[in-house]
């Protein structure tokens, strides 16, 4: 299910710096990040975690796609589409046989359920740093 986000840029904001630096800060988080440029005024994010070996197959692997569109010149647009498809898999094998994958399909639905907030965080502090004044020549 895609859900879109609007988000404000400042005057003059640098669209590819925007994106660049909120896959940067999502590496430093852990998350194994990979950008696309689609045209100049459209990126594809790709966010993974723990998405091979036991965490994928217990439901703790996360990956989302987020499409990035430059809206104007002081806003894009962000769509999230998630991978849910280890999490139903883990809670159902857990319902039915053994606790443990029902209870980390859930921790993985919950992260999962929340990564899409941690991406637009990530974007947000992004642009306001982009607004930010250059510093003064050094003399």
């Amino acid at each position: 299910m895609a859900n879109p986000t609007i988000i404000n840029l400042p005057y003059n904001a640098d669209f590819n710096a925007v994106i660049q630096g909120a896959a940067q800060s999502l590496s430093m988080q852990g998350y194994e990040v990979q950008t696309r440029c689609v045209n100049p005024t459209m990126f594809e994010l790709v966010v993974r975690k723990d998405r091979d070996g036991i965490q994928n197959i217990i439901g703790l692997g996360l990956e989302i796609t987020c499409v990035i569109s430059l809206i104007n010149p002081g806003a894009i647009n962000v769509t999230f589409n998630s991978e849910w498809t280890n999490k139903i898999i883990a809670i159902a094998v857990g319902w039915f046989f053994c606790l443990i994958p029902f209870i980390t399909g859930l921790v993985g639905t919950y992260n999962q359920y929340k990564l899409p907030e941690k991406i637009t965080a990530a974007l947000n502090m992004c642009a306001a740093a982009a607004a930010q004044p250059p510093y003064p020549p050094q003399q």
